[in-house]
């Protein structure tokens, strides 16, 4: 699926797309506006942990949650293998239906 570049029409706003990466191969599953990079990095941190948990299989394939722009420049990636935070701070984070529905395809 080719992505359209989203630049300028949301006020400004970036918008983010996210891939699962398994191995060399990158399965695009969406975007989202957010409000700059740190958000992003922040979703892509929680998305990785919650794929570490609805799909642990994952974690021994070098997975990862990539974030690129607009240009389909790689600005992050987090492993799946590589936990967040502390337990305490890993409590905080809820897992999402939205997680479910983005990785389960």
């Amino acid at each position: 699926m080719e992505r359209i570049a989203a630049r300028g029409i949301f006020g400004g706003m970036p918008y983010f797309y996210f891939d699962l990466v398994i191995g060399r191969e990158c399965l695009d599953q969406g975007g989202m506006i957010l409000e700059n990079l740190e958000a992003a990095v922040d979703r892509a941190d929680r998305l990785a942990w919650e794929l570490s948990i609805i799909r642990p299989e994952l974690k021994s394939k070098s997975c990862a949650v990539r974030v690129t722009d607009d240009d389909d420049k790689e600005i992050y990636r987090r492993s799946i293998s590589s936990p967040i935070g502390s337990a305490e701070q890993r409590l905080l984070i809820p897992l999402t239906h939205e997680t479910v529905f983005l990785f389960s395809r």
